[in-house]
């Protein structure tokens, strides 16, 4: 067992409550449980770091709804530790849907959103929104069910904000459609041809058109003072500044003064 010094910090606050919970509270057992899963969302969903055999030994399996919070929150390590201890490989897409099950914290790919997937959350495949149900005990796959026309559309939409409100929403048929096995490799291959159909400008990032490597916008030095107009990939490129910053697009010149620095 760990040492107090050794213990991550998600750990340390769990361990705190399992110590005190009881104390001069003559509570149930059942309530003593309420009180360790409440101090698991903690950790979880307040963003504690969390070393990766912290959910216990390898193949024993995770809690699909902290799962979901980890992503939900965007709580890498607590992602991490639980895929590690479920030998759960991570399932990437991209097209998310954002409801009230799906997550609200994803990177952004160009104007579509991309990140993992858990039990609830829906994202688009075979050109239909799908949900998914649940993943194989091997991580071999994941299962997602494609529901009829009506479990999606005529959602009210909140006057206030505009946004959907799926919390209103009353399904009356849960029979699905379809039902769909989904690998990992199912799901980069979706993500590279997206991409090949879809390309990103090489100097910024912007979307470009089917075949070419940079967009029509007008490129130019981003260091300060230097602006000079950037017509190819030959006269310039993205340059990591080392300061934890998005990289920056600089001119030849700029570029090899910033790398002959380093």
């Amino acid at each position: 067992m760990k040492s107090q010094q050794t213990m991550s910090p998600a750990m340390e606050l769990i361990q705190l409550v399992k110590k005190n919970k009881m104390e001069k509270c003559p509570w149930s057992r059942e309530k003593a449980q309420h009180i360790n899963d409440w101090a698991w969302a903690m950790a979880v969903k307040g963003g504690f770091r969390f070393d990766l055999e912290d959910f216990g030994k390898p193949g024993s399996g995770i809690d699909e709804g902290l799962y979901a919070a980890a992503i939900l929150e965007g709580n890498t390590s607590a992602i991490k530790a639980m895929e590690y201890t479920a030998k759960r490989k991570p399932f990437i897409t991209r097209d998310l849907r954002p409801n009230a099950d799906g997550p609200r914290i994803v990177r952004m790919a160009g104007q579509k959103q991309e990140g993992r997937l858990a039990v609830g959350f829906q994202f688009r495949w075979d050109d239909r929104y799908v949900t998914v149900t649940s993943f194989a005990n091997d991580s071999s796959y994941l299962v997602a069910c494609a529901y009829g026309k009506g479990h999606y559309d005529n959602i009210p939409t909140c006057k206030a904000c505009g946004q959907k409100r799926y919390d209103l929403h009353e399904v009356k048929d849960n029979k699905p459609e379809k039902v769909y096995k989904i690998t990992v490799e199912d799901l980069k291959a979706g993500r590279a041809a997206y991409r090949k159909k879809h390309p990103k400008c090489k100097l910024c990032l912007k979307p470009a058109s089917e075949g070419q490597e940079i967009c029509d916008c007008e490129h130019t030095c981003e260091r300060y003072g230097c602006h000079k107009p950037i017509r190819s990939l030959t006269e310039g490129k993205r340059v990591s500044m080392g300061d934890g910053s998005p990289k920056w697009l600089l001119c030849t010149e700029c570029a090899a003064r910033e790398e002959g620095g380093k």
